[in-house]
């Protein structure tokens, strides 16, 4: 059975037309660069196997993951990273080492944005990352792990793609009993 079709009500009492849908989503501001380029990727008509958009999409993955220290070495002690968020980042260094990932990035989104999971209250513990650096001989360097990553077939679809994830705009459903 279909929904109703909400009537819209005008200032002084008269109604007539259908009633804009109330939006279900807010969004979470992200990085600026990060959603120019997913902008740009995403469009019908885009420029994303031109070297010119690669070297962007570079250049914006070495200014966030870290041209100092490295970004995945720091999540590790990080309590704000939720269990599927910890999860995605250890597919990416599969990913990264590999060339392959155990669960589509395309499947990622919807874990990350669909089914949060509180951050963790003692994250001592936590030792996958080291682990995985070490198991798949990956160097600590953010170029040379770029390099390692972009050198993958869809490399650079999928870095942008995880860049997008990580510190993209984050839509969030909005709270039905909050006005």
């Amino acid at each position: 059975m279909g929904m109703p079709n909400r009537v819209k009500a005008f200032p002084r009492g008269y109604s007539g037309g259908q009633s804009d849908t109330p939006d279900k989503h807010e969004t979470r501001t992200g990085d600026t660069e990060v959603n120019k380029l997913w902008e740009k990727y995403t469009s019908p008509v885009n420029n994303s196997t031109t070297w010119a958009f690669r070297r962007q999409v570079l250049a914006c993955a070495k200014r966030l993951l870290g041209s100092h220290r490295n970004w995945f070495v720091a999540q590790e002690r990080n309590a704000l990273v939720t269990q599927y968020n910890y999860q995605f980042v250890l597919d990416t260094l599969r990913y990264i080492g590999t060339g392959r990932r155990r669960i589509s990035i395309h499947a990622w989104s919807d874990l990350l944005i669909n089914y949060p999971v509180g951050g963790l209250d003692d994250v001592s513990e936590r030792h996958e990352i080291a682990d995985l650096f070490e198991r798949l001989n990956l160097q600590t360097s953010t170029v040379a792990m770029l390099q390692l990553w972009s050198q993958h077939p869809g490399g650079i679809d999928d870095m942008l793609c995880t860049l997008n994830l990580l510190f993209g705009d984050l839509p969030l459903k909005k709270d039905p009993t909050r006005h």
